[in-house]
């Protein structure tokens, strides 16, 4: 799904699944190491955007329907208290979606090329 956004005065398209834009307060300090990715762990959860309670990973990926195959081959980019923000073709975290005066940080997701 292709979709565009307004990010300061630019209009980025991003494939969805693949990029995702959130609060930079979620990130705090990027030269400390406050990003990582991983995959996932048995009782993962997250507020997905648009949700107003925490969701578990497993009912997301099933939702989706992602085969269990693939489940934990979907990287996972948390914040240093490991709180997950994003994973490759999932919605954000509710928590740190962008509000008009925020600051953006975009992730995006792109394979190694061998």
């Amino acid at each position: 799904e292709m979709t565009s956004s307004l990010v300061g005065s630019e209009m980025c398209i991003r494939d969805s699944s693949k990029c995702a834009y959130i609060d930079i307060s979620a990130v705090g300090n990027l030269a400390d190491g406050s990003l990582f990715a991983r995959n996932k762990r048995d009782g993962d959860s997250y507020i997905p955007l648009g949700s107003k309670s925490e969701k578990r990973l497993k009912d997301i990926f099933i939702a989706k329907k992602i085969p269990s195959a693939k489940r934990n081959s979907i990287p996972l980019v948390c914040n240093k208290r490991g709180r997950i923000l994003w994973g490759v073709g999932l919605p954000p975290c509710d928590d740190f979606k962008l509000s008009n005066s925020a600051v953006a940080i975009e992730l995006t997701y792109a394979p190694f090329e061998r």
